[in-house]
């Protein structure tokens, strides 16, 4: 499965929301095969994110993998090319 194209905002391959609904993680791109990027602790995406300190279009950058998934709920996800 090829995930290392970067998508646009409005096609991610993932969306990831915490428990009360303030942050949400749009993964935009990933660097590794999706098998090791679960694997490693360390491995980073590119994705949007959205909170309540950052203005309404959310913020890109690289995030640690583990830390949009750990206590978060997976909301969409489409690996389709």
């Amino acid at each position: 499965m090829r995930l290392s194209k970067k998508r646009p905002v409005s096609d991610p391959y993932e969306v990831w929301q915490s428990p009360d609904g303030q942050w949400k993680w749009r993964v935009l791109k990933f660097y590794k095969s999706y098998e090791n990027t679960k694997a490693d602790d360390y491995a980073r995406v590119f994705c949007n994110v959205t909170s309540p300190f950052v203005s309404g279009r959310g913020e890109l950058g690289d995030v640690y993998y583990s830390e949009v998934t750990r206590g978060n709920e997976l909301i969409f996800s489409n690996y389709g090319e």
